[in-house]
């Protein structure tokens, strides 16, 4: 493929974008520095959220949210399909309380991300190379999640790519549900194919919309017996998949 050749107007508005997360990771840091990094709802509705409003406003796109009747209302385990770099943004706009989120490792090389996981207490997750370090992580995020009652929010396909559909998911989020006994809560996020960025920032205008699906309980789970609850949930996701178009067609 040949290199991608970005108009002036695209480059000043993806630098417009680095320059807001940077000034918003630098508040929040300090913020939770003199609130002494009690007060992760408030760093994350009142200084990241109206931030990424501004982004998507820039960007010229619109969320909405579905089926919110299905939000759990208790400490859970959210999960999504992953299909771009604005899945980020997107779970952002969705005010998740006391929630805590699993992200790349990878990522904790941009300084800005970084501040903003030290605000918030994210979980730098290494990658599938490193499964010894990946089981420290979720036993880590088992420990503090048991401590503080929080949600936690993490994707079971991992990294993202410029995804038009769901891949193959893995076993964290389903050991840790199979662990803490706490329910799964699961949204479906509809990136058309024409706003998908993939791995890039170069998002055309356009709505995405959000799905939250029924919550699963896996009171009586077993570790033994996680491939196969993994299995009925990525079935649910896919069963949802295949009528997407459909669905958001009469929205």
């Amino acid at each position: 493929m040949g290199e991608v050749n970005y108009t002036v107007y695209q480059k000043f508005r993806f630098l417009l974008l680095l320059f807001i997360v940077t000034i918003t990771s630098i508040i929040m840091f300090v913020t939770a520095t003199i609130t002494l990094f009690h007060a992760k709802n408030v760093y994350l509705l009142y200084i990241a959220r109206p931030c990424i409003w501004i982004i998507f406003k820039i960007y010229g796109l619109r969320i909405r949210v579905h089926n919110k009747e299905n939000k759990s209302k208790e400490q859970c385990i959210y999960i999504s399909n992953h299909r771009s770099s604005l899945d980020f943004f997107c779970i952002g706009t969705l005010g998740l309380k006391n929630t805590r989120y699993f992200i790349s490792g990878e990522n904790k090389k941009y300084w800005p991300l970084r501040l903003i996981g030290m605000s918030v207490g994210f979980f730098f997750i290494p990658n599938q190379g490193f499964p010894k370090e990946r089981t420290l992580c979720f036993k880590k995020a088992e420990k503090v999640l048991r401590k503080t009652g929080d949600s936690v929010f993490l994707t079971p396909e991992g990294h993202k790519q410029p995804r038009y559909k769901l891949e193959k998911f893995n076993r964290g989020a389903f050991h840790m549900a199979a662990n803490l006994k706490i329910p799964i809560s699961p949204f479906y996020i509809h990136v058309p194919e024409h706003v998908n960025m993939g791995k890039g920032m170069q998002a055309k205008s356009g709505i995405i919309d959000i799905f939250f699906l029924k919550q699963i309980s896996p009171i009586n789970w077993e570790v033994k017996d996680i491939d196969i609850h993994k299995a009925d949930v990525h079935k649910i996701f896919l069963d949802f998949e295949k009528n997407i178009n459909e669905t958001v067609s009469k929205l």
